[in-house]
């Protein structure tokens, strides 16, 4: 491989320390991401590349990646099950709802979401279990 079609990065245990230059600028940020994970706004950045390519599994890992390491952070949890709606799994959305009230239980508006969602598909039962 020539030498300028690679980018070096710094040393990590769990990852090669050598890369495809040729890495798009999301697989760029992501490597970033899970080299320094507690980057609050790395991820956050990567979440706005992949929002704009509208690719639900690239939303979906990089969304799942950032509630790994920033649980609390509810809007998250919120738009995660947006994209699993306007994709067609309510299901899915629900689950989503119900995970992210398990990790952050005080956080009312996410509660408030999760109950109007529920309302809104006529599942109001479900929330009382």
């Amino acid at each position: 491989m020539p030498l300028e079609s690679v980018v070096i990065y710094p040393h990590s245990a769990m990852l090669p320390t050598v890369l495809p230059a040729d890495l798009s600028d999301d697989d760029k940020k992501w490597e970033h991401c899970i080299r320094h994970p507690h980057d609050f706004d790395g991820w956050v950045a990567l979440v706005k590349i992949v929002e704009q390519k509208d690719d639900l599994v690239k939303i979906r890992r990089t969304l799942r990646g950032l509630l790994k390491e920033f649980p609390l952070c509810f809007g998250y949890w919120k738009r995660l099950a947006s994209h699993e709606k306007r994709y067609g799994d309510i299901e899915l959305s629900f689950l989503v709802l119900e995970e992210g009230v398990k990790a952050v239980p005080f956080a009312h508006q996410l509660w408030r979401h999760y109950g109007m969602e529920l309302k809104g598909f006529g599942k109001i039962e479900r929330a009382r279990r």
